[in-house]
């Protein structure tokens, strides 16, 4: 362009924007490279400052009004606005953050209105990302904010380095906070700081839904002082590709606390009036028939049940994802009571360990579950643990067999003999679960997944 430009591009389906820090601002075919429009002001000059686009806006910096940011209208180019902000502002839906004065500040886009304010050390200098409903931000004396969408601080950390301005206008540009992959990774000269979750981040559990007793009911308990976002999802169409046999066909979804009372119900995921923050976390379901919530929970046991929609049967797989990587509650409890079968209607569990190694116990109840007064027990449990190969780490029949003093001191020991546990350290990796009847028993059963010290 035009004297030369150096910012990082905003790009979309139908354009590619770029402007500079003097008021000109470019939006391009991303196909053929074609100017579509180019908004001019009263000065030129090279250097860049990073656009963000944003429903159907385009958010430009420099000096291009008395408070140094332009809105744009991402198709024509024409101003619709203004805002101040030292870095690119970061979105999600309605919720504008925009650094100004060392102070991050959270907009209202469609009224304007100043929602809150955080300023932390008095020194925040990084351009905010928001990941997952967590809000991020570094200051000049080396201090990561993680912070939830109302602007309340969940946590801080010293990184050990400054954390720098992400661009500045001159040719090179400085990076800024970067996220993927369940990774926060952080620019502190001379280094790179990156982040991960640690403990299990991830809980599933896949098997035949029936009706009656026999519906799939899946537990998991939030550890910890502060609340968690955490989605919940129950997938059954999407399972045919993956050679799923007889899948439910439209799952339903009900959360409960652990004293049995309904925390809120889905049935199809597009239906749900936080439908947008559910696409946005990453996890929505593949199919409109399947069901998904996302909610915030406190400390404490909580219960997923899945059915079938007008008491249909099928197979289905729930599954339960920390969303708040890096508050200090998270998961260490999964359950999964359901009707164990034979062939591919055993009962399956996936686990996810991220960061560094976890302890974990896992057990499968079926007598046991006589005193709950569950009809139907499976008499004898066997349990597997592979790897996501599918190689077999370890197996068991029943819990006395092997690690008896070990599974006794977790303080999870199973209570009938007949039933099996394993003890293991997993590496950051992901891990499957089989629970299967002995001799092709079939029944009720329980799968339960503890992380443990």
């Amino acid at each position: 362009v035009e004297n030369g430009d150096d910012s990082s591009p905003a790009v979309t389906a139908t354009s590619v924007y770029v402007s500079y820090v003097c008021p000109q601002a470019y939006a391009f075919n991303p196909t053929t490279g074609v100017l579509q429009w180019h908004y001019s002001g009263p000065c030129e000059g090279g250097g860049g400052n990073t656009p963000v686009f944003h429903q159907g806006k385009v958010y430009v910096r420099g000096v291009f009004s008395s408070q140094n940011g332009l809105i744009l209208n991402a198709s024509t180019g024409a101003s619709l606005g203004s805002f101040s902000s030292l870095t690119p502002p970061a979105f999600v839906g309605n919720l504008a953050l925009y650094l100004s004065s060392a102070t991050l500040t959270a907009t209202n886009t469609s009224t304007g209105q100043v929602l809150w304010s955080f300023a932390g050390d008095g020194l925040l200098d990084s351009a905010p990302v928001i990941v997952n409903q967590t809000i991020y931000i570094g200051s000049r004396s080396g201090i990561l904010y993680g912070l939830d969408l109302n602007g309340k601080q969940k946590w801080s950390t010293q990184v050990g380095a400054v954390i720098p301005v992400p661009d500045d206008g001159n040719a090179v540009l400085r990076t800024g906070l970067g996220a993927g992959d369940g990774l926060l990774v952080v620019p502190a000269a001379p280094f790179l700081a990156v982040y991960a979750p640690s403990g299990i981040t991830n809980i599933s559990s896949r098997g035949l839904v029936q009706t009656g007793n026999n519906v799939m009911i899946g537990g998991f308990i939030v550890s910890g002082a502060q609340s968690k976002n955490v989605l919940v999802r129950a997938l059954g169409p999407t399972l045919a590709q993956f050679g799923v046999a007889n899948t439910l066909a439209n799952p339903t979804l009900d959360l409960y606390t652990s004293n049995g009372a309904l925390i809120t119900s889905n049935d199809n995921w597009v239906s749900a009036v936080n439908k947008q923050a559910i696409i946005d976390s990453g996890y929505a379901p593949p199919n409109n028939s399947e069901s998904a919530i996302l909610t915030s929970l406190a400390p404490g046991g909580y219960t997923a049940i899945v059915r079938g929609f007008n008491a249909t049967s099928g197979v289905a797989l729930v599954e339960g994802y920390d969303l708040d990587n890096g508050v200090g509650s998270k998961f260490i409890n999964l359950s999964t009571r359901g009707y164990v079968e034979t062939g591919a209607n055993v009962m399956i569990a996936g686990v996810v360990v991220r960061a560094e190694n976890q302890n974990v116990l896992i057990r499968a109840l079926g007598p046991t579950l006589t005193r709950a007064g569950v009809p139907n027990v499976l008499a004898d449990p066997w349990l597997e643990l592979r790897d996501s190969n599918g190689n077999l780490l370890q197996a068991n029949d029943n819990w006395k067999d092997t690690q008896q003093g070990a599974i006794q001191a977790s303080g999870y020991a199973p209570p009938k003999d007949l039933e099996p546990a394993i003890l293991s350290t997993l590496s950051p990796a992901s891990y499957t679960v089989i629970l299967r009847g002995n001799n092709n028993g079939i029944g009720n059963a329980l799968l339960e997944i503890y992380a443990v010290n």
